[in-house]
């Protein structure tokens, strides 16, 4: 492992790494334990900030131009942000399975399907974690196809293990006020 390359790096993509990594181990904790406790909910309101500050710096990261500045990476940061966002206002209705599905596909997207982007030859984690080569020599793409196939299995994995949960619809926070009216 070498942490250069990350010390080298922009203010953006160190920002980036430093939501990003949390907001994966946060992610994964907050969907495998239990739903509806505060603790939950206080650390689900962590989650999502996480989520939407590494969307939003991705904006400021263009080492891939695909459109101008921009790559098909930013159209999965706008997805995360709409998915925090509909997740959010699902959860304020009391449309529970709608709120858990729209951030596990923000979990699984954005953590996950960016995540195997990041272990390609000549990006930052794979100079980082598999030793930096930044050609595409066989070793190294069977290396990153290697990480990319383990971070989606265990992306897979906990998914499936935080959907054996089921979350009991609650009544919308309107329906309430009115019921005590």
């Amino acid at each position: 492992m070498n942490l250069q390359p990350f010390l080298d790096a922009s203010f953006a993509v160190q920002f980036h790494v430093c939501t990003v990594i949390p907001a994966a181990f946060l992610g994964a904790y907050v969907l495998m334990t239990r739903k509806g406790t505060a603790r939950h909910k206080r650390l689900g309101r962590i989650w999502v900030a996480l989520m939407i500050l590494t969307a939003i710096s991705t904006f400021f990261i263009h080492q891939i131009r695909v459109w101008g500045a921009f790559s098909p990476i930013h159209l999965l940061s706008v997805v995360v942000i709409v998915s925090c966002a509909l997740a959010i206002w699902q959860v304020r209705r009391g449309n529970i399975r709608a709120h858990k599905s729209a951030l596990i596909s923000a979990y699984i997207g954005g953590i996950f399907g960016a995540g195997l982007f990041t272990f390609w030859p000549g990006r930052l984690m794979n100079q980082i974690v598999l030793g930096g080569s930044v050609g595409s020599d066989a070793d190294t793409v069977r290396h990153s196809i290697l990480a990319a196939g383990i971070v989606v299995a265990i992306g897979y994995a906990c998914a499936m293990y935080a959907t054996r949960f089921r979350s009991a619809r609650r009544p919308a926070r309107n329906a309430r006020r009115l019921e005590n009216a």
